[in-house]
C-alpha cells in the first residue's frame, strides 16, 4: 500500500489551508468590495476627497454655526447610506436635511430659499462631488475640498447685502 500523496493533492490541500488561515487572520483583505468598505468605515479609496467616512454621527448636523457643504454632504451620503441607497427615498433624505438646516438658519435669523432651490442645491453638491470623484484630477479636488470647507448657501439672493445694510444703518450714529 502507496503512503504517499501526489505533489497535486498535497499542493492543492497545502493552498486550502493557506486560504482558510488568510480568511481567519485577515477577514476585511478579502473583501474588497465598495459596500464592506463603507460598512466596516475604513478607509475607502473614494473617499479620500472628503477625508471622513459618513456614518451614524454624521446623520444631524450639529453645532452653533452654519452648516458648510461638507457637513451638508457628509449628513447627505450617511442618510442615504442608512436608507440603503433607494431612489425612491433620496427626496426624503433630503427633505429630512432641510429641515435639520432650517433649525440653524432660524436661530441666526436669515430668510431661507424655498424648499425646492435648497433640495436642487443639496442634489447638484452630491452630483459635483459624483463627478470630482470620477476624474480624478488632483486640482478639481483641491478646489472641491475647499468649496466643502464654505458654508452652504441656503440664502436667497440679495439677503447678505441687506443684511450689511441693516448692520450699518445701526452702527453710524444719527445726528
Amino acid at each position: 500500500m502507496n503512503n504517499f500523496y501526489s505533489a497535486g493533492t498535497i499542493y492543492f490541500v497545502l493552498y486550502h489551508f493557506l486560504v482558510h488561515l488568510n480568511q481567519q487572520l485577515f477577514p476585511l483583505e478579502l473583501k474588497m468590495d465598495r459596500k464592506n468598505y463603507r460598512k466596516s468605515r475604513t478607509n475607502y479609496p473614494r473617499l479620500n476627497i472628503i477625508n471622513q467616512t459618513p456614518g451614524i454621527e454624521h446623520i444631524e448636523i450639529k453645532g452653533a454655526r452654519l452648516p458648510t457643504q461638507g457637513q451638508v454632504l457628509l449628513s447627505y451620503m450617511a442618510r442615504m447610506d442608512q436608507q440603503n441607497q433607494g431612489k425612491t427615498c433620496q427626496r426624503t433624505v433630503i427633505n429630512a436635511i432641510i429641515e435639520n438646516v432650517e433649525e440653524h438658519f432660524e436661530n441666526a435669523n436669515i430668510p431661507l430659499k424655498d424648499k425646492s432651490a435648497m433640495a436642487k442645491d443639496i442634489d447638484n453638491l452630491n452630483k459635483t462631488y459624483q463627478n470630482v470623484n470620477k476624474k480624478k484630477n488632483p486640482s478639481r479636488i483641491a478646489e472641491f475640498q475647499n468649496q466643502l470647507k464654505s458654508t452652504m448657501k441656503f440664502w436667497p439672493r440679495g439677503t447678505l447685502e441687506k443684511m450689511k445694510k441693516k448692520a450699518e444703518s445701526h452702527l453710524t450714529p444719527t445726528v
